[in-house]
């Protein structure tokens, strides 16, 4: 379903606050890649204020080429600080 709806998907940034070797992050990355999308990935280990500038450094140094941003399990915080730089 993913490759006939976005077929024009290549890259995805996917950031999480959980590893993103969890199960849930881990099942939707290896489905991105699986259908022929890179993805960089980002696991951010607290939610503190270094971490939010690691996230806004990680998404203009790969935004150029990436087609979409993905937020992982639990880390609902980073949509409303990432979305005015992303408009996607």
């Amino acid at each position: 379903m993913f490759s006939t709806v976005h077929n024009n998907i290549k890259k995805i940034l996917y950031i999480s606050f959980t590893r993103t070797d969890y199960s849930l992050n881990s099942v939707l990355i290896k489905g991105l890649k699986e259908n022929g999308v890179t993805v960089a990935e980002l696991y951010l280990k607290d939610r503190r204020i270094g971490s939010f500038i690691k996230a806004l450094s990680f998404c203009k140094n790969n935004l150029k080429n990436a087609d979409a941003l993905m937020v992982g399990y639990n880390s609902q915080l980073l949509i409303p600080l990432l979305n005015p730089f992303f408009s996607k």
